[in-house]
């Protein structure tokens, strides 16, 4: 559906910005240049066959262009969708274990504080026993 938006709108020029997973705890913001058909057509031949001399085509490539760019605009959205869900999903994942290990310390420092207000309950009613069964 984006591909089909963005080929009716015709744009002059394209770019795309979208998140690219570098591991689990980094990624980069990146801007990816999309060539569209009007560049296509006014690209001069020689950069054209800097990255297209390894395919053959038949008919001529601006042929094969007109067909295929807007399987080519969906090719790229898709990729970036990807990348950016793959992104989301790595920094959820470090953010649930860093609040999973928050949450674990939080817990042994009440637990600790608990432990320690116990103990001292039990040290004064022991002590009050004791002096209460020396005054007998």
């Amino acid at each position: 559906m984006v591909a089909e938006r963005v080929t009716l709108a015709k744009p002059g020029r394209l770019m795309i910005v979208s998140n690219s997973f570098k591991n689990m705890v980094t990624y980069e913001t990146q801007v990816k240049h999309t060539v569209t058909q009007s560049e296509a057509t006014t690209m001069d031949r020689t950069e054209w066959t800097k990255a297209m001399d390894v395919y053959s085509f038949e008919p001529s490539i601006y042929e094969v262009w007109e067909d295929l760019h807007e399987f080519y605009f969906g090719c790229v959205v898709y990729a970036a969708f990807l990348e950016a869900a793959t992104t989301e999903t790595a920094q959820r994942m470090t953010a649930m274990e860093s609040a999973t290990k928050n949450a674990g310390e939080m817990y042994n420092k009440v637990s600790l504080q608990f432990n320690r207000a116990r103990q001292a309950k039990i040290t004064t009613e022991l002590c009050e026993i004791i002096s209460g069964a020396s005054a007998v």
